[in-house]
C-alpha cells in the first residue's frame, strides 16, 4: 500500500554574527481548488462543500481564502447546484446537492476575470464487509497497531482506492491507495496502521477510535496523489531531495490555460467506518 503523508517544513536560519535579510518576491498566485465531493454511504448527500484560496510566498505563514467567487456544479442532465460562500470563510456551501452513482458532473468557478472547470464521474464504493480485524504487533519493527479492512473488489474493471484515517483525538490525517492490479474481483485485505512521529503525542492504545474513510477513485486521481506522495517524500531537504513543482490536477483555466490553478475535482462514494481499539 502507498502511503502519503502530510508533511510540514519549518525552515530556521541561525547566525552569530549578523541577521540574514532573505528577499523574496513572488509574483505568480494561483487558485487553489479543493472540491471533493464525497457521498457518504446511508446519507442523501446533499451537503456538499468546495474550498478555494490562492497559494501564497512561502514564508506568509497564512492561506489566503478566495472570496467572491461563483461556483457552480452541474449534472450531465444539466441540472445545476450553486455553491454560496459561508461569509468570507473560503468555503463554497450547497445543501441539495444530488448525488447519483454513474453521473457525470461539472464544476465551473468564475473569480477574478477567469473562468475555471473540471469534470468528474460519481464512482461507487465497495462496502466493507463487518468482520474487521486488529493485529497489535503491524509495522516493520511489529509495534503498531493495525486493523484489517476487507472488502470483494468488483470484476471485470481496473479499481483504484482512496483511505484517509485518523484516531479521533488527534485529527491529522494520514493517506494511502491502492489498486486492484492482480486482485482483480477478489476478496482485498487492506492493512491500515496508525503512528506518529511526534514523541509528545501518547501512543494508540486500547479505547482510541480509528476513523477510517474508504473511496473509489479515479486512475487520474490515483496518479495525481501518488505524485503528491513522491514530491512530499521526497522534499526532506537532503542532497537527493527533488525540487518541487506544481502538480496539475483535472482542473482547467478556460480563459487562460497558462494560468492552470492546483488542485483537484472529484466525486464518489465514501464509505465511513469506526473501529474502537481493543
Amino acid at each position: 500500500m502507498k502511503y502519503i503523508y502530510i508533511i510540514v517544513l519549518v525552515l530556521a536560519l541561525i547566525s552569530c554574527e549578523k541577521v540574514i535579510d532573505i528577499k523574496t518576491s513572488y509574483n505568480d498566485p494561483r487558485l487553489v481548488i479543493d472540491a471533493s465531493i464525497d457521498w457518504e454511504k446511508g446519507t442523501v448527500g446533499n451537503d456538499q462543500q468546495i474550498k478555494l484560496s490562492n497559494t501564497t510566498d512561502y514564508f506568509g505563514g497564512t492561506i489566503e481564502p478566495v472570496n467572491g467567487a461563483v461556483v457552480t456544479v452541474s449534472d450531465s442532465n444539466d441540472n445545476p447546484f450553486d455553491f454560496v460562500e459561508d461569509g468570507e470563510t473560503g468555503l463554497y456551501e450547497c445543501n441539495y446537492f444530488v448525488p447519483e452513482i454513474g453521473m457525470s458532473y461539472t464544476m465551473r468557478i468564475e473569480y477574478n476575470t477567469q473562468v475555471y472547470e473540471a469534470e468528474s464521474t460519481m464512482l461507487p464504493t465497495p462496502d466493507i464487509l463487518e468482520e474487521i480485524k486488529q493485529n497489535d504487533e503491524g509495522g516493520f519493527e511489529q509495534d503498531l497497531i493495525e486493523i484489517i479492512l476487507s472488502y470483494n473488489d468488483p470484476e471485470d474493471e481496473e479499481n483504484f482506492y482512496l483511505f484517509d484515517y485518523y484516531v479521533e483525538r488527534n485529527p491529522l490525517k494520514l493517506f494511502s491507495s491502492s489498486s486492484d492490479n492482480n486482485r482483480n474481483g477478489e476478496l482485498i485485505e487492506e492493512k491500515i496502521s496508525l503512528y506518529f512521529d511526534d514523541e509528545s503525542i501518547e501512543k494508540i492504545s486500547a479505547g482510541d477510535k480509528y476513523i477510517v474513510n474508504f473511496y473509489n477513485i479515479s486512475k487520474r486521481y490515483y496518479n495525481f496523489m501518488r505524485l503528491v506522495s513522491n514530491q512530499t517524500e521526497g522534499n526532506n531537504g537532503g542532497p537527493g531531495s527533488t525540487t518541487p513543482v506544481s502538480i496539475k490536477g483535472n482542473c482547467k483555466n478556460i480563459t487562460n490555460p497558462d494560468n492552470y490553478p492546483l488542485g483537484y475535482f472529484r466525486t464518489t462514494e465514501k464509505v465511513n467506518i469506526k473501529y474502537l481499539i481493543k
